[in-house]
């Protein structure tokens, strides 16, 4: 299996399968271009009966265009990729055109490609970040279960050195625990930080200022769609690709967090050790009595590497000579980063609330490798610090 392969299979295999699928896509390219024509509304430049008969056709055109799916709108570019949002815009400012000439005309002069793709993609990355944010929260109340559980149990902690000391399987829980805490606060600031784009070609809104000869109502405009995208306002960032830069460094931080638990909890499953391992639940949660591992943790492992490659991809173009292809690729690379930081946030979710803990394990391969139980009195306090910062 290639990795491209292995990448479709993570994140069809996961919420992000409903949440950044072409229909998604198409679906929030709507939400887009629907605000835009109802900020205009807002402004008194559109009517807005007209503006809402607009955005009804939208709709219908809508179901048509979700039909090609990725391959088929590609195949209408000689099987390119790039340019595929300006296709779909390009269709739905002819429905607008088609409605009212005067109205579409102004809709389709109003933002440039740059702006509608832009902020069709900070609104998916909205609803997967929100979505990964659930995914994070289940993370953390399942492993603040067994924090608690097992704070105090004596356990090795095993080096990459490959030395080993004595420790607690509370203190490894409660790592794991403050790099996840951290990267769904980065989350956190980023959801609340993700922007509109709106500036016309030049993003200096003069589309919109020469078509109401008044450049404070081209920036109501502007506010007006960020307020109707449930977006922050922002100045245009044609050539400034910071809200880019900050998916892809909460994807990685996540990656990074993930990437930790899952090869902690390869190695402590493996055979020779075998203080770790997994259940496997039916769709209620409950325990399939008999079943075989569902070796999650090996998918994790998976997914956190091919993200932390994804996200540092799509940063780096942000660094590559301006182009079209360029920003088209940017684009869907930032697509993929999404998807699949959706996946690994599931996949963990999942492989914790599986983790099949053995303490008896534990505790003999304390005293065959030599240890006598470790003071827990210092690892109390730093898993104390740690669950105070959380609950700050």
């Amino acid at each position: 299996m290639d990795l491209a392969q292995l990448k479709d299979e993570l994140w069809l295999d996961s919420p992000a399968a409903d949440v950044l699928s072409f229909a998604a896509v198409v679906d929030t390219l709507v939400a887009v271009e629907s605000a835009l024509t109802l900020a205009l509304a807002d402004v008194d430049l559109v009517e807005f009966e007209t503006a809402i008969a607009i955005c009804e056709k939208y709709s219908v055109a809508a179901e048509a265009l979700k039909v090609l799916g990725f391959a088929g709108a590609a195949e209408h570019q000689g099987g390119k990729s790039q340019g595929l949002l300006e296709q779909l815009a390009a269709s739905l400012n002819a429905v607008a055109i088609e409605s009212s000439a005067e109205a579409g005309a102004l809709i389709s002069n109003a933002a440039g490609s740059q702006d509608i793709a832009d902020s069709t993609l900070m609104l998916l990355a909205k609803s997967a970040l929100i979505e990964t944010h659930q995914q994070l929260i289940g993370v953390v109340l399942s492993i603040m279960q067994f924090v608690h559980a097992y704070r105090k149990n004596p356990a090795l902690q095993r080096n990459t050195d490959g030395t080993a000391a004595a420790s607690t399987f509370g203190l490894k829980l409660a790592s794991w625990l403050d790099g996840i805490v951290q990267a769904t606060a980065q989350l956190t600031a980023v959801i609340d930080s993700l922007p509109s784009q709106l500036g016309g070609k030049a993003g200096n809104l003069a589309e919109l200022t020469a078509a109401t000869k008044n450049s404070g109502e081209a920036v109501q405009v502007a506010n007006a769609f960020a307020d109707r995208l449930e977006l922050a306002p922002c100045a245009p960032w044609h050539a400034n690709r910071a809200p880019i830069l900050a998916i892809t460094a909460v994807s990685s931080a996540l990656a990074s967090a993930f990437a930790n638990i899952a090869h902690d909890v390869i190695t402590l499953a493996d055979p020779s050790i075998a203080e770790l391992g997994e259940v496997v639940l039916d769709a209620e949660g409950n325990v399939i009595v008999g079943a075989e591992d569902g070796n999650i943790r090996a998918r994790l492992a998976a997914a956190s590497s091919l993200l932390m490659t994804t996200s540092q991809a799509a940063a780096i173009m942000t660094a590559a000579p301006r182009s079209v292809e360029n920003y088209n690729t940017q684009w869907l690379a930032t697509l993929d980063t999404l998807r699949l930081t959706l996946a690994t946030a599931s996949l963990g979710n999942s492989l914790i609330a599986s983790l099949d803990v053995h303490v008896d394990a534990m505790g003999l391969n304390l005293i065959a490798a030599g240890h006598a139980a470790t003071d827990v009195h210092a690892a109390e306090q730093i898993i104390d610090a740690i669950l105070a910062g959380i609950n700050g």
